[in-house]
C-alpha cells in the first residue's frame, strides 16, 4: 500500500468515491445533490488555495499499485471547535470492497503525522449521527462534542474531538477476512522457507516402529514450491486472508472432508516478514474455530520433516503427529530428509 498526496486526476478518483459514499451515508435521512464537476472544481480550489487562507489543506489518496481504494482531507480547523490548535477531518472514504482492511487508520495515521509537525494536538470530526464510523472514532477515543443538524436541519451530525496521539499511537490488529471463490481463483501462492533442522525418520525393527529425531542440517536448506486456492477436486473449500495495515499477508485454504469429517488445513501461508510473531497462530485458531463450528471431528494437515519452524507452530497450538508416508514424494524421501508428515488436532 502506498499513501501519497492527491493530483488532480486521483482528485477525480476522489470525488467520485466521495458522492458514492455521500448517497450511502445519506440513505433514508436526506438526498443527495452532489454534482460531480462542482464537487470537483470545489475541492481542486480548495486543495490549491490553502497557503493563501493560512490554511494547511491536505488531501491523501491510498493506493495498491496504481488501483485507487481510498482518501482522507484535512485543514487546520476552526477556533469555535477547538480552543486550541487543532485540525478538522474534511472526510474519509474507502472503496466499500477495501473496507475492514485497516486503511482508515492508515490514511489518519498519515494525517496526523503531517499535522503533528505544526504542534497539533487534536482533530475535529464531523459525522453523520448513526454512522457506523462513529463507534470507529469512539473506539479511538474520539470524545462527543455536540450535536447539529445540517442540510437545512434534516441532517443529524455528531460533533467529536480526538487527540491525535491517540491515532498515532494505536496499535493496528491483524484481520482474518473470507475470501471468496472468485477473488480466490485469481491468487497465486509463492511459498519459500528456510530450515537448518530437521525430523530424522528412524525405522527400527518391528512392523511400526518409528521415531522421528531432531537434527541439524549439515547446511540451511531453503525450499520453494506453488499453490492454488479454490483446486477443483476440493469437495468443500473456503479460503482465507490475514490482513495487517492494509496488506494480506498471509493465506490459508481449508477444506471440509465430507467423507471423513475432518477439516483439513490445504494451503497455509505467511509472508516471511511476519513470521514469529504469532500471526500463523491466528490462522491455525480460526481453523480450528471453523471445525467446530463444523462439528469436525479434526483438523489435519500435511507438512514435511524439514518444515522445522510450521512443526514448532503446529505443535505450539495443540497438533500432533498423527501419520508419516515415507515416499509420498519420492522414492528417496527418506535420504533427502523430507518425509511428509501428518499433523492433526482432534476436536
Amino acid at each position: 500500500m502506498v499513501i501519497k498526496h492527491l493530483d488532480a486526476e486521483h482528485l477525480k478518483d476522489a470525488i467520485k468515491l466521495k458522492i458514492e459514499c455521500w448517497s450511502e451515508e445519506l440513505s433514508g435521512k436526506a438526498e443527495n445533490t452532489l454534482d460531480f464537476n462542482k464537487e470537483y472544481a470545489f475541492w481542486l480550489k480548495w486543495l490549491s488555495s490553502g497557503k493563501q487562507n493560512d490554511d494547511e489543506r491536505l488531501g491523501l489518496g491510498i493506493f495498491k499499485g496504481a488501483t485507487f481504494l481510498g482518501c482522507a482531507f484535512a485543514s487546520f480547523a476552526e477556533p469555535f471547535d477547538i480552543a486550541e490548535e487543532g485540525i478538522e477531518l474534511n472526510g474519509l472514504w474507502i472503496k466499500p470492497e477495501y473496507r475492514g482492511r485497516g486503511l482508515s487508520m492508515m490514511l489518519l495515521k498519515a494525517l496526523c503525522k503531517h499535522y503533528e509537525a505544526f504542534g497539533i494536538k487534536e482533530m475535529v470530526i464531523y459525522n453523520v449521527h448513526g454512522s457506523k464510523s462513529n463507534d470507529f472514532y469512539i473506539h479511538l477515543g474520539a470524545e462527543r462534542l455536540r450535536h447539529e443538524k445540517q442540510m437545512d436541519g434534516v441532517l443529524p451530525i455528531d460533533v467529536f474531538k480526538l487527540p491525535l496521539l491517540n491515532i498515532i499511537n494505536h496499535q493496528s490488529r491483524p484481520k482474518i477476512l473470507e475470501i471468496s471463490k472468485e477473488e480466490g481463483s485469481e491468487i497465486a501462492l509463492e511459498y519459500v522457507y528456510e530450515t537448518d533442522r530437521y525430523y530424522e525418520v528412524v525405522r527400527k525393527s518391528g512392523l511400526f516402529s518409528i521415531t522421528l529425531d531432531l537434527k541439524p542440517l549439515p547446511s540451511p536448506l531453503v525450499k520453494r514450491f506453488s499453490g492454488k486456492l479454490f483446486e477443483p477436486y476440493l469437495e468443500c473449500p473456503i479460503a482465507f486472508g490475514l490482513i495487517y495495515e492494509g496488506e494480506t499477508i498471509g493465506y490459508m485454504q481449508l477444506n471440509h472432508e465430507q467423507w471423513s469429517n475432518r477439516l483439513r488445513i490445504c494451503e497455509l501461508l505467511l509472508e516471511a516478514p511476519y513470521r514469529h510473531k504469532g500471526m500463523g497462530s491466528l490462522l491455525l485458531q480460526k481453523a480450528i474455530a471453523v471445525g467446530r463450528e463444523r462439528a469436525c471431528r479434526s483438523v489435519v494437515l500435511e507438512t514435511q520433516s524439514c518444515n522445522f519452524n510450521a512443526i514448532a507452530a503446529y505443535i505450539k497450538n495443540g497438533f500432533d503427529v498423527i501419520g508419516i508416508d515415507l515416499s509420498c514424494y519420492s522414492n528417496t524421501d527418506l535420504e533427502k530428509k523430507e518425509v511428509r508428515l501428518e499433523m492433526g488436532l482432534y476436536l
